[in-house]
């Protein structure tokens, strides 16, 4: 029996002591490419300060603010963007998958908000637009025609967004909890040793290395999800999309109600003109293909995006995660703004 507990006892602390040594070393996880990829915060984490934004997709109503309600994905879950707006409106949030195009817009006409916002981000625009998709219910047999409009490229002067105090990404293990994501790591290394098509992050080489603070900010980790790396769609599907886009429009506008589409960049879509991969830098990605159709109220943030990459906006998108780093938050806030105060100017609504 001594001997028994001597084994179990040593067995135990060697398993700890591994785990400890593997997170003292790969830092605490915080990003979601890292977790899913189990590749270490030590190389994708960021070490430049980040805002630390609350979570404001849903607010209380206030008779001061204009209400915002939102239909989308993780980008507007997070409620980061709506936070950068909290001075101006309150928000309720619905995520894509809870919901239809008829709920939705059954809930636009009993709640009566000031204002709809529909997000996707680029690699989930297939599954909420595209044929099949649960939010349209079916794909329509007509298609409601274009209409001319200009898609925003660029912010207002005049839109401020609310800041918040910096923060430091935590690099050094302070609970049991982080100590244990130890055992994530070895859990997922076997895995992706034995099925490494299981592996769903990936690592592109970047010809600039002053976009990321990571220490590894020559790479780009990115979902192997993200459409710039699938094979090309055909035009029928984006066409699809196009139409279930034109529909979804068409009947928020018969609601009376201010509106904008928000598509987001993939992260590779955004870094694309900064990779090696010179075929991949040639595609055209999906998210330039659904904006060229005029979708009345489309925000096209790809341009603004690329923009501020190219004038050196570090870890706009996080390097060890799929969505933004605060800048990105505040951009698109700036830009769902722009539109919602442009269509109330001309609608006579009140600032």
């Amino acid at each position: 029996m001594k001997t028994y507990n001597s084994i179990l006892i040593a067995t135990v602390c060697l398993i700890v002591g591994t785990c400890t040594g593997i997170i003292l070393w790969a830092q605490p996880i915080s990003g979601d490419l890292t977790r899913i990829g189990a590749y270490p915060e030590r190389w994708f984490g960021w070490h430049a300060p980040q805002q630390r934004i609350p979570d404001q997709a849903n607010s209380e109503k206030s008779a001061s603010k204009k209400h915002i309600l939102v239909v989308g994905d993780s980008f507007s879950e997070a409620g980061r963007w709506q936070a950068s707006l909290g001075d101006r409106y309150s928000f309720s949030f619905i995520h894509a998958k809870n919901t239809n195009i008829d709920k939705f817009v059954s809930r636009i006409e009993r709640d009566k908000p000031d204002a709809v916002v529909v997000e996707s981000v680029e690699r989930f625009s297939l599954a909420m637009f595209g044929e099949g998709s649960q939010f349209m219910g079916r794909t329509t047999d007509t298609c409601p025609p274009a209409t001319v409009h200009h898609s925003i490229t660029t912010t207002t002067a005049n839109n401020a967004v609310v800041e918040f105090p910096l923060y430091n990404r935590k690099t050094f293990p302070g609970s049991a909890k982080e100590i244990s994501q130890g055992f994530h790591y070895v859990k997922l290394w076997s895995e992706f040793l034995r099925k490494p098509k299981k592996q769903k992050a990936v690592i592109l080489d970047l010809a600039n290395d002053k976009l990321f603070s990571s220490q590894r900010n020559d790479q780009l980790l990115v979902i192997r999800d993200d459409l710039l790396l699938a094979p090309d769609l055909d035009e029928k599907t984006i066409r699809t999309v196009h139409c279930s886009m034109r529909s979804v429009a068409s009947r928020i506008a018969a609601t009376g109600v201010a509106h904008a589409f928000l598509i987001v960049p993939d992260k590779t879509t955004a870094y694309q003109p900064f990779l090696v991969d010179e075929d991949i830098r040639q595609k055209r990605s999906v998210v330039e293909r659904i904006v060229e159709a005029d979708i009345p109220h489309m925000i096209d943030m790809l341009p603004a995006t690329r923009l501020a990459l190219a004038v050196g906006e570090v870890d706009f998108y996080l390097p060890n995660d799929t969505h933004w780093g605060y800048k990105g938050f505040q951009l698109a806030a700036r830009l769902i703004d722009s539109e919602l105060q442009q269509q109330w100017a001309t609608t006579g609504s009140r600032e």
